[in-house]
Parts: C-alpha cells; sequence; structure tokens
C-alpha cells in the first residue's frame, strides 16, 4: 500500500515542477511518470485494474482534447464530459479501484460519531490529471507569496465563519484531538482530497464560468455562487446542515480564487478550514 499510494503522494507533489527535458524535442512533467508508475503499482498489488485505467485514459484524452479542441463547442463537450468523467470518479462510481482504507470507524472526539476515512486513487488521480492539464499553476516566488498570503487570510477567514456558525448551531463542538492524528488526517486531505475538489469546483469550473461571464458585471460574483452551491450539494448526503455550512465554505474558497485566479490559494484555504476543524472541534460533527 505504501508503494502505491507513496508514488501517487509524489506525483500530486511534483505537479508545480517544470516539464523534463529528454534531447532537444521531447519532454515530459514529472508527475505524468510518476502517476504512471503509481498505476503500474496499483495493478501490481491490486489496487486498480483494466476498468480503472480505462477510466484514467478517456480523462487524460478528454480534458487534452478540451485545451486543444479549435472550436468553442467541440471544447465546451469536452470539458463537460471530462467533468462527467472526473465526478463519476470522484463518487467512486467507476469500477477497477480498489481502495484501502486509512482510518477505520475512528472515534476522534468524545462526543462524535466514528468515521472511516479511504485512500481513494480514483479522486486523487483523477483530481491531478485535471491540475496537470487544465489548470494553470504557479511558477515563481512572487506567485507562491501571493497564493500563501491569500489562502492563509481567506481559510482563517473561512473557517471563522464556517466554524463559528457550525458551533452556534450545535453541529460542532470544541474538542482538540491529537496532533499525531491531525498531521497524517492533513496530509492525507490535502494531496487526496482537497487538490482534487478546489481543482474540479474552482480550478476548472468556476475558472471556466469566470471565463465565459467574464463581459458582465456580476460574472465572477454569479461564478462563485455557482461553484459554491455545486459543491454544497456535492456534501448533501451529509444533511442538510452540512449542505448550509460546505456551500459557505465554498463561497470562502470561491472568493479566494476569484481573487487571485490561483488554485494553489484556494487549496490552501480548503486544508486549512478542515485541519482546524479536525484538530479543534467534533469530527466530523457532534452528536
Amino acid at each position: 500500500m505504501l508503494f502505491t499510494f507513496g508514488l501517487l503522494f509524489a506525483a500530486i507533489a511534483v505537479a508545480w515542477l517544470p516539464p523534463l527535458r529528454v534531447g532537444a524535442t521531447f519532454s515530459f512533467a514529472a508527475w505524468q511518470a510518476l502517476l504512471g508508475a503509481a498505476v503500474v503499482a496499483g495493478l501490481v498489488q491490486g489496487f486498480l485494474s483494466a476498468p480503472a485505467l480505462v477510466a484514467l485514459a478517456l480523462l487524460a484524452a478528454l480534458a487534452v482534447g478540451a485545451e486543444r479542441a479549435a472550436g468553442k463547442v467541440p471544447r465546451v463537450l469536452l470539458l463537460a464530459a471530462a467533468m462527467l468523467v472526473i465526478l463519476a470518479l470522484a463518487l467512486h462510481a467507476v469500477p477497477g479501484f480498489h481502495n484501502p482504507k486509512l482510518f477505520d470507524q475512528l472515534v476522534v472526539s468524545t462526543n462524535a460519531p466514528p468515521f472511516t476515512m479511504y485512500l481513494n486513487f480514483d479522486k486523487a488521480a483523477a483530481g491531478l490529471v485535471l491540475l496537470g492539464l487544465l489548470c494553470t499553476r504557479v511558477v515563481d516566488g512572487d506567485g507562491w507569496r501571493r497564493a500563501l498570503g491569500a489562502g492563509l487570510a481567506g481559510g482563517l477567514l473561512t473557517a471563522a465563519a464556517v466554524l463559528g456558525i457550525g458551533l452556534a448551531l450545535g453541529y460542532i463542538a470544541f474538542d482538540p484531538n491529537d496532533w499525531q492524528l491531525v498531521l497524517q488526517f492533513g496530509l492525507v486531505n490535502l494531496l487526496f482530497v482537497c487538490v482534487a475538489e478546489e481543482v474540479f469546483f474552482r480550478g476548472v469550473l468556476q475558472e471556466r464560468l469566470q471565463r465565459a461571464w467574464a463581459g458582465h458585471k456580476a460574472g465572477a460574483a454569479c461564478a462563485v455562487a455557482l461553484s459554491s452551491l455545486l459543491f454544497g450539494l456535492a456534501h448533501l448526503g451529509g444533511g442538510v446542515t452540512l449542505f448550509l455550512l460546505a456551500t459557505l465554505a465554498g463561497a470562502g474558497y470561491g472568493v479566494v480564487y476569484a481573487r487571485t485566479r490561483s488554485i494553489e490559494a484556494a487549496i490552501l484555504a480548503h486544508v486549512l478550514l478542515n485541519v482546524i476543524h479536525f484538530a479543534w472541534f467534533t469530527y466530523p460533527r457532534a452528536l
């Protein structure tokens, strides 16, 4: 397990490195090589089977096609198809992925239900493909400083609003947790949850909506509103309160993205809220 998912961890972590050149004409991204190695390791170790390869190859082909299509209609259709594939992968509706459990019925808070956390190859790999092929990433020190500053400020403000309302509603309660677990949760949540979700909802969906509505005065606000509503709906399975809190959180991440156009800032804001929740409050919710 460590080998397959360690390679996938590494592939996501190096997505910001520049392409590696081989000779005068050929180049490839480090994340592509590591993702390929993770897929091979997953096949050997039994975490993946043939349908998983088909789904990931289809997603990559659709993403490349959407980026290179000459006309607006083919580009939109290919992008919509890619979004449907990543949605299916994120919802674990595609066969061929055998995701192991990291935490199984773990109780981390005295007044919280147990929760199970998986290492989801399908969701993480799909997010990585879209990040690498469709998202603009920071390439210099100034960009990283702006992204980190905006993500930190936006994440703290969003966490204060969402967790404050969660406390007021009794959805969560103050209950500090073990920091060893917090570190494990934070790393897995960053690479296997936050990257994929922010790439989908902000880096692809909100970005394309902002481009499409750039000529309208309220275009950016509408893009934030729609992406945050859909983000909330993705959490509706957890109940109406979670839907409302997730929509508010999505709005916070969306504003961060709209102001910076930085996927890195949105990812940081998202993981910061999640880690603060896990570290100091009942997780996933109070009973």
